[in-house]
């Protein structure tokens, strides 16, 4: 029966990040979507955490081995996946397109798709984006990073990608 709790613990915090993640967002409408998941993160670390550390005194030391620091590492890991499962329908191209195209059972051709989706659009969207949530800020005409805590999500993505898939391929 210990097994069987210890084991589904990874996918209970997750389901609850999830949950957390959801009712932020509902609650509290003004609150960044980012920020939010952040906040739901970090919650269910520490219940991750101090799970492990009080089923450390109830559970065996071979249980707790075996199972807390996995635990951790796959909280984390599911945490990422639900990250960029969020990420993408808030961000996703390809989805915006798809909507699109579902909007227009005619179909479109791809002069007019090109002008509903030019570079210049693109990025005017994803700086609005990075005002709108404080990352940048514009000075004299420029734009200025303005904290490092989406710069250090993107680095610590960045690594994390490379310790999963290698360095990148150059051609």
């Amino acid at each position: 029966m210990t097994d069987w709790l210890l084991i589904t613990l990874p996918i209970v915090c997750l389901l609850g990040l999830a949950a957390t993640h959801v009712l932020l967002l509902r609650t509290y409408p003004a609150i960044r979507p980012y920020s939010a998941y952040g906040r739901a993160f970090l919650a269910w670390l520490v219940i991750e955490v101090l799970f492990d550390v009080v089923g450390a005194r109830y559970f065996s030391a071979n249980q707790w081995l075996r199972y807390g620091p996995a635990n951790l590492a796959s909280y984390v890991v599911l945490a990422y996946c639900y990250f960029h499962f969020f990420n993408l329908g808030e961000t996703g191209r390809r989805m915006r397109l798809l909507i699109e195209l579902r909007a227009h059972a005619e179909g479109l051709t791809l002069a007019e798709l090109l002008s509903r989706y030019s570079a210049k659009e693109l990025i005017q969207r994803r700086i609005d984006r990075l005002l709108m949530d404080g990352q940048v800020i514009q000075k004299n005409g420029k734009f200025i990073s303005n904290g490092k805590t989406m710069s250090s999500i993107a680095e610590l993505i960045a690594w994390l990608r490379r310790m999963v898939m290698g360095p990148p391929q150059t051609s």
